[in-house]
């Protein structure tokens, strides 16, 4: 994550991980996997990420009733951001595309030194690194084949949040693009989640994630996965964040 990357040009006030889901009428809560990540940045304090998947959403929030969270709707391939100061909702909906990596952006997946560490949900961790033109971007412990309806979920939402960075890459000024952004958020941001679940994941300017929660099913209140009613709808694009 570098200090000045493309991403914190319209990433900024989003922040990782999920939901929209339908709710039957006077349902109290719903079934969800859930994920809490420990976050570490260099001049930030630290914060836990929450991911909380159903089949047709993924809700990213921070663990605050009263914050902002997001909301993705898997069926209908929105990304909604709800800001309760603004009593707003941004509505990323980029259309599809097919990327194609440029010719000089050289990707590299590849496995690391192996992990000597116990089993995680009975699954034996292991340790990768994602390249770009020879700088490794990230490394993170995978978990393979743990939590997969939270990974495909996840997955999804950063595919469709890079098809908005493809839309907005010719206007960002090269001196704040770098090879390991373009992977990272436009041409491979899921390359290490077909790998496992990240139990860490770091890089090498002090960022960090790991996880210190996981369970395949919680019982949630079914209003995390409900868009408030009275909030402004505005369009990606609009000129208003």
């Amino acid at each position: 994550m570098h200090s000045t990357s493309m991403s914190s040009w319209w990433l900024a006030g989003l922040f990782l991980m999920l939901g929209l889901v339908c709710v039957p009428a006077g349902a109290a809560e719903v079934e969800a996997g859930l994920l809490v990540y420990r976050v570490e940045a260099p001049g930030q304090a630290v914060s836990f990420n929450r991911l909380m998947t159903t089949q047709d959403s993924l809700r990213l929030d921070q663990g605050e009733a009263d914050q902002g969270f997001i909301l993705f709707d898997r069926r209908e391939r929105v990304v909604y951001s709800v800001n309760p100061e603004e009593r707003s909702i941004l509505e990323i909906d980029p259309p599809a595309s097919n990327l194609e990596t440029p010719a000089d952006l050289n990707i590299e997946l590849s496995p690391a030194k192996m992990v000597d560490a116990p089993a995680v949900g009975g699954v034996k961790p292991v340790h990768w690194q994602l390249r770009a033109n020879g700088e490794i971007c990230r490394e993170a412990i995978l978990a393979p084949g743990l939590m997969p309806k939270a990974v495909a979920a996840y997955r999804e939402y950063l595919l469709l949040l890079a098809a908005q960075q493809a839309v907005t890459l010719p206007s960002i000024p090269e001196e704040f693009q770098s090879a390991c952004d373009s992977a990272i958020n436009v041409y491979a941001p899921d390359a290490l989640l077909e790998k496992g679940l990240p139990l860490r994941l770091w890089n090498g300017q002090g960022y960090q994630e790991v996880l210190t929660d996981f369970k395949p099913s919680a019982s949630l209140p079914a209003e995390y996965f409900i868009l408030p009613a009275d909030f402004q709808h505005v369009p990606m694009g609009t000129g208003s964040y």
